[in-house]
């Protein structure tokens, strides 16, 4: 099947824009109890470290509690569990019961050893004078965690795909597939408005299938602006990549990560286009403005790209301001 991303696989058109991003302790009020605690911590890298080391235990021990409760709670693992059917839905998983206590033991490990980390940069600040004595993770962490870090917590797709999806059954696996098959190499997520209700169940089988890596939006025929733009609310990713119903991507993933290196290699690009673009208004000329055509190489990443006028919209990409 030609789709217009057999015209973009190596090719992509910038726009400058300007985009900012970060999660850094900075700039946060500090009560005299967090003066006292990290007043005198200098260093920014270390306060963010702890934030991060701290995170990461409060998710493990989340996790580990979870399903230590899905262990006592569903009724496929314990016989003695109620056995009504939504104790039985909310409780339900695909999981063994062996691969069920071993994220329970992997998590529950994983927290104690964040814990020891955390209780040595402590030790080592309050020798230096940094941090008074008698300071704990517990009395610490408040004055720590004011900002979380969103790229810390596993899972977290760094691209959100958005398909605007509208009556075309027999393209839903073949979409889902070649999204899925670029999960390991760029952690992602498929946002679908899937704007005719008559195809929600296909949908609700492809989550599923997929384990969430489909995110479904049910709407009724909003079209386009409205559709991109609620899905551009629900995505979690920090780069978003709008495609529509008849653009399957490539089986080559090289679409997707020379796309993520290129926003890499240049912080202050906001747009890249995968389709035609536009040199001037007053020089257009559809036929030679294609990506295939691109003469200029990126000297940073030895990828092809131009900074244009105009790009067609879709597919295209923007990073999250």
């Amino acid at each position: 099947m030609q789709t217009r991303f057999s015209l973009a696989l190596f090719s992509y058109l910038l726009l400058w824009l300007s985009a900012s991003c970060g999660s850094r302790i900075t700039n946060l009020p500090k009560f005299t109890y967090c003066n006292n605690v990290t007043g005198g911590v200098k260093s920014q890298h270390q306060l963010d470290q702890l934030r991060d080391l701290m995170q990461a235990r409060i998710h493990a021990r989340r996790v580990a509690k979870e399903f230590r409760e899905v262990l006592m709670r569903s009724p496929q693992f314990n016989p003695a569990a109620p056995q009504n059917d939504k104790e039985r839905f909310t409780w339900a998983t695909n999981d063994t019961k062996e691969v069920v206590a071993a994220r329970v033991d992997n998590a529950t490990r994983t927290a104690t050893l964040l814990e020891f980390q955390i209780n040595d940069m402590i030790r080592g600040l309050q020798d230096s004078g940094a941090v008074p004595r008698g300071v704990t993770l517990q009395s610490m962490s408040p004055c720590v965690m004011g900002r979380l870090n969103p790229a810390a917590y596993p899972g977290r797709p760094r691209v959100s795909v958005l398909l605007q999806y509208f009556k075309r059954p027999w393209i839903i696996d073949a979409m889902v597939d070649a999204v899925a098959a670029c999960a390991p190499a760029v952690p992602l997520e498929l946002v679908v408005n899937v704007d005719h209700p008559g195809d929600a169940a296909a949908w609700a089988a492809a989550v599923q299938r997929t384990r969430g890596l489909v995110v479904p939006v049910f709407s009724a025929n909003v079209h386009e602006i409205r559709a991109y733009n609620r899905l551009a609310a629900v995505a979690r990713g920090r780069v978003l990549v709008m495609i529509q119903d008849d653009d399957v991507p490539p089986s080559d993933c090289a679409w997707l990560t020379n796309l993520v290196a290129i926003f890499d290699a240049w912080p202050r690009v906001g747009m890249i286009g995968g389709n035609h673009f536009v040199y001037n208004f007053q020089e257009y000329d559809d036929r030679r403005n294609i990506n295939a055509n691109m003469a200029w190489k990126d000297p940073k990443t030895g990828l092809p790209m131009q900074f244009v006028q105009a790009v067609d919209f879709a597919p295209v990409a923007v990073r999250r301001s």
